[in-house]
């Protein structure tokens, strides 16, 4: 036995504060008690002073072999007597725990204690396990890890390694986690960052030591559920970042400074939950899944908004030393994590886009800029790269989802409403993205606007019969398909011509609980997807208007006969053209192209700057007869006079990578006009989405470079676009 630890040390104690020693260490339950309640007002020396009565508590033959308990079982006999005992093992182990962690106990002296204290914490962690409510003490779970933390704080790192050898320990950690994320009364990041790492910031030895293996054994104390370890990744770090205080008087968040040692865990334990992210991700392929049903986004944003939150304001000097816990690696690194998983996500993402607005990303950019501005980081280039690719490119292009817009608007108008100036915090060239992302947001509202306020596109709506029908009626006078709810026809006559033709093959995939565009793009997005393309018309509808009049009385064509096709092309980049880009002339049989970069000039630069991230589509419209008719459309004038005027030549020189297909479109006798549409379409859902975008019915080959399709929606009535909502 270890000198600190002999009995015989008590009688060294004040006589008042021996007798109770004496007491506790015979298991006297007020004896405990007394001493818990005195042990942080005691100089250290006594504390140390009092190990053997720790030690003696933790005694290994008091742990039960046998005990068959369940809940039912909480008012027996055996659990009051055993809740007796546990009470004064925890008192037990804060005591060593402070001893350890203060480094007042001897290193030899800590070897001989650790087996009992690791015998305990099994036993704990099992009989926990099996009754959940079973509470002696409301802090019983935090005890279990800021001990295991202590432990592995040791200084001569020789516990420390065999608890990095222990295969139960990472099960033991994971378990005790579990349970403290189910309660909400309780805060445990601070203990859960300490047991799971080495030096307090949450990067090296647990998290990174054991890889796959450490990882599988983490969430075998949870049930063995991945989905579970998301969830408790989430849990914590929104435990991390609580509310920061609120100015009842302004109206606004306030920010507070805070200590450098809570600052050192919050950022501590928000990269372990970054490492166990990253290993996640790498060790299984659905756990990104996981992470983003389990709202890993928002809850990313609404960290790195609370962590700058929490810094000095513009008004004050900071109080945290620049290259210390506020630094490159901290602030600019939980944007960087928030960046990635937005970039990362393949299904719906403009789902998790708006809800990274919702949850104050606009903020936490200013917010981090401004920290970055008041540190030593303020040429960050890092950072500076993450503000291009949101200002510049993600958000520009998901603000086509009617879901991601209005959220960006209101994340605007949050931003208005703070005392928080872009102008003075931003980079000028950062500026002039946000400037230019705000003008086009409001833009895309009066599209929106005009789509409300139009009659002729909410009140009316061509039946889809199109084989025969196309009639133009008010949509009262329609009926739905009861199978799909998405077509409508004026009688059943045409419903039953529909179904023979082609929507027999369509209806059971435009059923909700089916297709799954419905969840890629919800109707929402749909309904604005098509405003964006009606309201693209506005400048030229009138012209196209008129020249479609005029080619139903010449050929002498019902409006029914009458086609308007759009094609769907991706912009191809010559290797040889440095400031250039053509286009496929799809409506010609001879092999023409045309030039755009001078009519088109912002958003080719757009998306060249986007280093592939973003595509540039033209939609090709294209209105003429069904009826087959050899003669090649001209090119449109309005384009032919802008190609003149800017020198471009619209011939592609011999032997170019285009070519064409010489049946392509040989019966449409037609007239064109070319929009710009700047979006950003993943490969993989890029025919999906653009077949469903507005009833699009496809009339040639789908692949990632073209798209044809029959509008069969958009038709001219009275003079003026009417359109199907």
């Amino acid at each position: 036995m270890h000198p600190s630890l002999k009995l015989s040390n008590l009688s060294r104690l004040p006589i008042g504060l021996r007798h109770h020693a004496k007491e506790a260490a015979e298991g006297s339950f007020a004896g405990m008690r007394y001493i818990a309640s005195t042990f942080n007002t005691l100089p250290q020396n006594q504390k140390l002073l009092l190990a053997p009565v720790f030690c003696s508590q933790l005694d290994t033959a008091h742990i039960p072999q046998y005990l068959e308990v369940s809940e039912s079982s909480l008012l027996s006999e055996v659990l009051i007597n055993l809740g007796s005992r546990i009470y004064l093992v925890l008192s037990s182990l804060r005591g060593l725990q402070f001893l350890i962690s203060r480094i007042l106990l001897p290193a030899p002296a800590v070897a001989i204690v650790w087996p009992r204290v690791w015998e305990w914490i099994v036993f704990l962690d099992n009989l926990w396990q099996q009754i959940p409510s079973f509470i002696v003490d409301q802090l019983q779970d935090q005890v279990l890890l800021r001990t295991l933390g202590a432990i592995r704080q040791d200084p001569d790192m020789y516990l420390a390694t065999v608890l990095n050898n222990r295969q139960e320990y990472l099960p033991v950690v994971g378990s005790i986690w579990c349970r403290l994320a189910s309660r909400h009364d309780v805060e445990f990041v601070g203990d859960l960052m300490l047991a799971l790492t080495d030096d307090g910031r949450g990067e090296n030895a647990m998290l990174t030591a054991h890889g796959l293996e450490g990882l599988d054994s983490l969430v075998s104390g949870m049930g063995g559920s991945r989905k579970t370890l998301a969830q408790l990744i989430v849990i914590t770090m929104r435990r991390i970042y609580s509310n920061p205080p609120y100015d009842k008087q302004s109206g606004k968040v306030a920010r507070s400074v805070v200590s450098a040692s809570d600052a050192s865990i919050s950022i501590g334990a928000f990269t372990a939950m970054r490492v166990l992210m990253t290993q996640g991700r790498k060790a299984y392929p659905s756990f990104s899944s996981h992470l983003l049903h389990a709202d890993i986004i928002p809850a990313l944003a609404h960290a790195t908004r609370i962590q700058a939150e929490t810094t000095p304001s513009h008004f004050r000097e900071p109080t945290l030393p620049a290259g210390g816990n506020l630094t490159q690696s901290s602030q600019t690194t939980m944007l960087h994590s928030l960046y990635v998983t937005l970039a990362s996500t393949q299904k719906a993402p403009q789902k998790w886009f708006a809800q990274a607005l919702e949850a104050g990303l606009l903020r936490a950019v200013l917010l981090s800029a401004d920290v970055n501005a008041r540190t030593d980081y303020s040429q960050d280039t890092l950072f500076g790269d993450i503000t291009v690719q949101i200002f510049r490119y993600l958000l520009p292009a998901y603000s086509f989802y009617h879901s991601v817009l209005i959220p960006l608007h209101a994340a605007f108008k949050d931003v208005d409403d703070s005392n928080l100036d872009p102008e003075k915090i931003l980079e000028p060239e950062i500026f002039f993205d946000w400037s230019l992302l705000r003008v086009h947001v409001e833009q895309l509202l009066a599209v929106d606007r005009r789509k409300k306020d139009s009659a002729s596109r909410t009140h009316f709506r061509a039946c889809d019969n199109m084989h025969s029908c196309g009639k133009i009626l008010h949509k009262t006078q329609l009926k739905q398909c009861p199978h799909c709810l998405d077509r409508q026809y004026c009688d059943v006559t045409c419903q039953r011509m529909d179904w023979r033709g082609s929507h027999r093959e369509q209806c059971s995939l435009l059923r909700v609980s089916t297709m799954e565009y419905r969840t890629l793009v919800s109707r929402q997005n749909h309904s604005f997807f098509r405003a964006l393309i009606v309201s693209a018309f506005e400048e030229v509808k009138y012209t196209l208007s008129v020249d479609l009049v005029k080619f139903m009385a010449t050929h002498n064509i019902p409006l029914y006969q009458t086609c308007v096709k759009f094609t769907f092309l991706r912009v191809y980049a010559r290797d040889d053209l440095t400031s250039d880009f053509r286009i496929m002339n799809t409506s010609s049989q001879s092999p023409k192209g045309a030039r755009f970069f001078g009519i088109f000039s912002h958003s080719f630069k757009r998306v060249r700057e986007s280093n592939g991230k973003m595509q540039m589509h033209f939609l090709e419209v294209v209105h003429g007869s069904r009826d087959q008719n050899p003669q090649a459309p001209p090119l449109d004038p309005l384009l032919e006079e802008e190609e003149k005027e800017d020198g471009y030549d619209s011939e592609i020189d011999s032997g170019s990578e285009f070519e064409l297909d010489d049946d392509f479109d040989s019966n449409l006798d037609s007239r064109r006009i070319l929009i710009p549409m700047p979006l950003r379409f993943d490969s993989g859902q890029y025919s999906s989405k653009l077949e469903e975008l507005a009833g699009l019915k496809a009339t040639g080959g789908i692949n990632e470079t073209e798209f044809v399709a029959e509008v069969e929606k958009i038709v001219d009535g009275m003079g003026t676009w009417a359109y199907s909502n």
